[in-house]
């Protein structure tokens, strides 16, 4: 039997960085990406990532990912750096992972380039971590966008940030963005405050703010659910990027 013109076209691949339990890999694949890689420590999200996709290797520690060729790479490093709840060391915090992330970045060749992180990285990361990418030759653009922007009842605001490899052979389309993201010229982080979305309905606060079961694998997943990102909010990048890609292609 033969298969069919769509199963036969190649996918577009996507790295995903600091995996979680596969929130940015949840929302590429649903736009038609192929995810080639993960790199993940913690033991029950290892698990999570070998029970939904046994296929895609995980490479583990960031600083052990060899050369993996892609076309969208995906990050959210360790929060605790900047994060309140980490006490805002920055660098000196042995979960700062910049480094080695850009590292990954660099390595993998990526066309675009998706990262996620608390809006604590303002403070102290957020243009330091623009001027790398630009050294690398991307061009990216940051955006404050909480999760009930995609419908959540809950703010759980966080920037983002998408680049673009501007020594890319083909020359780039202009991206159309979701409603929520207000592009402006990146110039330093007191722009970022143009390109909040702002709600114009009522926020709520999440209705599960935290329950003890009894249950020995609750915390574990409290956890990973905690630190993952907002699935919704990078499909709608992700959709972004095919569209960009579909028609420079």
């Amino acid at each position: 039997m033969k298969m069919s013109q769509k199963q036969n076209e190649k996918r577009p691949t996507h790295l995903d960085l600091f995996s979680g339990i596969g929130g940015f890999t949840i929302a590429f694949e649903a736009e038609g990406f192929e995810t080639i890689g993960f790199s993940e420590i913690d033991p029950y999200c290892c698990a999570v990532l070998k029970n939904h996709w046994p296929k895609v290797v995980n490479y583990g520690d960031i600083r052990n990912v060899p050369c993996v060729q892609c076309e969208v790479a995906t990050a959210s490093h360790p929060c605790q750096p900047f994060s309140v709840a980490g006490f805002g060391a920055g660098e000196s915090d042995v979960r700062y992972l910049r480094p080695a992330m850009l590292h990954a970045l660099q390595k993998s060749g990526a066309t675009w380039f998706v990262y996620e992180n608390v809006p604590g990285i303002t403070k102290v990361e957020l243009d330091s971590l623009l001027d790398d990418l630009a050294s690398l030759g991307y061009e990216g653009q940051p955006f404050n966008v909480p999760a009930c922007a995609v419908g959540h009842r809950q703010l759980r605001m966080r920037i983002w940030i998408v680049a673009y490899y501007t020594g890319h052979p083909v020359k780039q389309q202009k991206m159309v963005f979701p409603a929520w993201a207000i592009s402006k010229p990146r110039t330093s982080s007191i722009r970022l405050s143009e390109n909040i979305w702002k709600p114009n309905r009522k926020t709520y606060l999440s209705e599960m703010v935290g329950e003890v079961h009894g249950l020995p694998g609750w915390t574990h997943r409290a956890k990973a659910i905690g630190n993952a990102i907002v699935p919704q909010i990078a499909q709608e990048i992700a959709c972004c990027i095919m569209a960009t890609l579909q028609i420079t292609q």
